[in-house]
């Protein structure tokens, strides 16, 4: 497994959100909840018109509010230079900059559960720990395009230092 850690500046995204349960729970329902954010992402145009949009590379950002039991939320977007005024229904993330461990997850979504499962023992076997304001990333590039056994995609987990 190959796992990298990079340094990531602060980032804000905007796009569409919505609350999952994750892969990684026996209720999962990750698949629907985010494909259906996807779908609307991929209408550039909405967002692309905003002022500050940066256009590609897509961006999903996961992260666990105080109030969401085994929840989390799910914000599928575009990168953006400063914060827009956001037309009804899209939401933004101010995702913080910080150390990461990053892996990429090749072939077909199916395996992204045994991919993140192994991500995270990389990262309690390497001596890190989840911050305790913890954002997960996908980067959603060119690569994911690809269709078959190449299609790829980056995967990061923010950690500390234990």
């Amino acid at each position: 497994m190959d796992v990298e850690v990079v340094e990531r500046e602060p980032m804000i995204v905007v796009g569409w959100q919505a609350r999952f349960v994750p892969i990684m729970s026996p209720n999962a329902n990750n698949s629907s909840v985010i494909g259906d954010l996807w779908t609307k992402t991929f209408q550039y145009d909405v967002v692309s018109k905003l002022p500050g949009s940066l256009g590609h590379p897509t961006w999903g950002v996961i992260w666990k509010p105080a109030d969401s039991g085994e929840e989390l939320d799910y914000l599928a977007g575009v990168p953006f230079s400063s914060m827009p005024e956001l037309p009804e229904g899209m939401s933004a993330r101010e995702v913080p900059g910080g150390r990461f461990a990053k892996i990429t997850h090749k072939g077909p979504l199916s395996g992204l559960k045994e991919t993140i499962a192994g991500l995270h023992k990389w990262i309690e076997d390497n001596g890190y720990v989840e911050p305790a304001n913890w954002h997960d990333l996908e980067l959603y590039d060119e690569r994911f395009f690809e269709p078959g056994p190449e299609q790829a995609f980056d995967y990061f987990a923010s950690i500390d230092a234990v």
